[in-house]
């Protein structure tokens, strides 16, 4: 863990319904596949993993069969060799989760990287409390991220990743990290607007706004990387 960042217990979950289901599930489904041998198979598992979203009505049940589907798909921005080459030339790497169920598959994307950059410090950010179904610290202490990365909190439990609503100590990670990876539309929201270029947005175009400001189709696989607007 990082100075001034203290470690939790790792929890036991408790309580059921669609987290527990979800997660359970996804769990299952990474483990089957395993980490795979290339880059962009690694990114688009990732990106897979966001469809796992009881926010916009998924069904847990389809969580293999979609992800293998997904995967078969193109990018339809695809900035993944720009990600490769600053993951080339990092020192730090800071990952930004979306949902709860879908950390796995982020797991598989992040032993990837940790595997080809054995010398890359990863921190991986979360959630401080439940908040819809995002995933929180102690989903991430569950799924094991501990072993290989520095699992952090943002501070906060607001969708997204609000800077303004941080903590001291997040902020200074994040203004460090030399790579930041964000995943899924709450943390394209709320980030995009900064133009950062060390950014990049891993996410599915679920809802027509987030499409349609990316000139993409709904439902679209997106790599992308921070810009200004009128870049």
């Amino acid at each position: 863990m990082s100075e001034g960042v203290k470690p939790n217990p790792r929890p036991s979950r408790r309580g059921g319904g669609q987290k527990e289901t979800s997660t359970k599930l996804a769990q299952r489904a990474a483990e089957d596949l395993g980490v795979p041998g290339d880059f962009k198979t690694a990114l688009k598992l990732a990106i897979a993993g966001n469809i796992i979203d009881f926010a916009v009505g998924y069904d847990p049940s389809k969580i293999e069969e979609d992800i293998i589907g997904v995967t078969r798909e193109e990018l339809s921005i695809d900035h993944s060799d720009e990600l490769l080459r600053a993951l080339e030339n990092a020192g730090v790497l800071l990952y930004l989760t979306d949902n709860c169920g879908e950390v796995y598959f982020d797991r598989l994307l992040l032993e990837f990287i940790r595997g080809r950059f054995p010398d890359l410090r990863i921190y991986v950010a979360a959630k401080d409390g439940p908040i819809i179904n995002d995933a929180t610290v102690g989903d991430l202490l569950e799924a094991g991220f501990d072993e290989f990365a520095e699992v952090v909190s943002t501070g906060s439990r607001l969708p997204g990743t609000p800077l303004e609503y941080a903590s001291g100590e997040f902020r200074r990670i994040f203004n460090a990290a030399d790579v930041i990876i964000a995943k899924g539309q709450a943390n394209f929201e709320t980030l995009s607007d900064l133009g950062d270029r060390r950014v990049f947005f891993l996410l599915k175009a679920k809802c027509p706004p987030i499409a349609r400001e990316l000139g993409v189709e709904r439902g679209s696989l997106l790599c992308v990387r921070g810009r200004k607007i009128d870049d």
